[in-house]
C-alpha cells in the first residue's frame, strides 16, 4: 500500500470521526449566536437597533446592535432560535439561528435591513412575515388554548435551558406535557434536552409526537433527522430532512444534515452541492467543510480538500477541531508535494 494511499485512508477515517459524532458531547456545551447588521439601501441608522432573541415565539434574550451593526448572545444551549428585529424605519426580521455547540460553537447571522417603503399595518397578521412557518402557534396563542400551569412549565423550562441546565428543562418539559400532552413545542424540546443528555431515543420518540401534533414543525424534522444521522438510519435521515427543507429551504442545519446523509448513502454529487448550500446560508457551520472534505477526499480531489481545509482554518481558527484539523492538512500538503516532484 503506497504512502500516499495510506494517507488519504488516514484523512478519510479521522474527519469521518470529526463529521459527525456517534453520540452526544458528555459535557455540556455552550454557544454563542454573532451577528452583523447591514442596511440595503442608504446608510445604518443613527439611533440603537434592539435585536430580539427568541424561542418559540417567546423573547429570551435582547441586546442593542453597536454603531457597526453587530450584536451577540452568549451561553446558549443548542437549539432553533429566531432573531426578531422590530424597528420603526425597517421592515420586520424574523430570521432563523440554529445553534448545535457539538457541531459549532458559534453560528454567525447576517441580517440585511430593509427601509420601510410605507409606514406597517396596525393588524398585519404574523403569518405573512417572509420566512415564518404560517402555521407555526405562538406562546401567546396556546396561552388561551391550554392550562396556565402548563405554560408556567413550560417557561421553566425555557428558561433551564437558556442556563445549560438540561436535567431542569427536562422534568419542565416533561411536567408541561403531563398537563398539556397537546403542547408540541414541549415535546420537540424535551427531545432536544434528551439528545443533549445522550438518550437518542428519548430524543427520537418526542420527535416523532412534536410531527404528529404539528406536521409543519421544521425544527422537529430536522432534529428527527440529526437522531437518524447520529444512529446511522442514512436512508430515514435523508426522507426527514427533505420534508423539513419542504417547509424551511433556508435552514443552515437542514442542509447540513441532508447534505451528511446523502453522504454516507452515496449521492456524492447531490451531498456536495447540498452542503456547499449549508455553508451560503452560514459560513460558520464548520462540520460541513468536513463533510466536503471527505467528499473530496474520497474521489481523489487532494487539491480541493486542501481548499477546504484552509478555509476552515480561515473561517474557524480557535475551532474546537482546528489542531486536528491543521494536521490533516499538514500531512496532504507535504503528500501533495511529494507526489509532484
Amino acid at each position: 500500500m503506497s504512502r500516499s494511499y495510506r494517507l488519504r485512508l488516514y484523512c478519510i477515517a479521522l474527519l469521518s470521526v470529526v463529521s459527525v459524532s456517534t453520540c452526544p458531547a458528555q459535557q455540556q456545551q455552550y454557544g454563542s449566536i454573532i451577528g452583523e447588521l447591514h442596511v440595503s439601501r442608504g446608510d445604518f441608522p443613527q439611533h440603537r437597533v434592539l435585536v430580539q432573541l427568541q424561542l418559540h415565539g417567546a423573547t429570551i434574550d435582547s441586546t442593542y446592535a453597536d454603531g457597526q451593526g453587530r450584536f451577540g448572545f452568549y451561553s446558549l444551549g443548542g437549539n432553533s432560535y429566531r432573531i426578531v428585529i422590530d424597528d420603526e424605519d425597517f421592515e420586520r426580521v424574523d430570521q432563523s439561528a440554529i445553534l448545535d455547540p457539538s457541531i459549532m460553537l458559534t453560528t454567525m447571522v447576517q441580517i440585511n435591513l430593509q427601509p420601510r417603503s410605507a409606514p406597517p399595518k396596525l393588524n398585519s397578521s404574523r403569518k405573512d412575515v417572509p420566512g415564518r412557518n404560517p402555521y407555526m402557534v405562538d406562546l401567546e396563542e396556546y396561552t388561551r388554548r391550554f392550562p396556565k400551569k402548563a405554560i408556567k412549565e413550560y417557561k421553566k423550562g425555557l428558561e433551564a435551558e437558556k442556563k445549560g441546565d438540561y436535567k431542569d428543562a427536562t422534568k419542565a418539559f416533561q411536567k408541561t406535557i403531563q398537563l398539556a400532552p397537546n403542547f408540541y413545542p414541549a415535546h420537540n424540546d424535551l427531545g432536544s434536552s434528551y439528545l443533549t443528555q445522550g438518550d437518542l431515543d428519548g430524543a427520537q420518540r418526542e420527535f416523532l409526537q412534536a410531527l404528529r401534533l404539528d406536521q409543519n414543525a421544521q425544527e422537529a424534522y430536522f432534529n428527527l433527522a440529526y437522531v437518524y444521522l447520529l444512529t446511522r438510519s442514512y436512508g430515514q435521515a435523508e426522507t426527514v430532512a427533505r420534508e423539513g427543507l419542504r417547509r424551511d429551504p433556508n435552514s443552515a442545519f437542514g442542509q447540513f444534515v441532508l447534505g451528511a446523509s446523502l453522504h454516507r448513502v452515496g449521492k456524492l454529487a447531490e451531498a456536495e452541492t447540498t452542503l456547499n448550500r449549508a455553508l451560503q446560508l452560514d459560513p460558520s457551520m464548520g462540520k460541513a467543510y468536513l463533510e466536503l472534505v471527505n467528499i473530496y477526499l474520497v474521489q481523489q480531489r487532494t487539491e480541493q480538500a486542501i481548499n477546504e481545509l484552509r478555509t476552515f482554518l480561515k473561517v474557524l481558527p480557535r475551532d474546537s477541531m482546528a489542531l486536528k484539523v491543521k494536521e490533516v492538512l499538514t500531512r496532504l500538503e507535504k503528500a501533495q508535494q511529494s507526489a509532484t516532484r
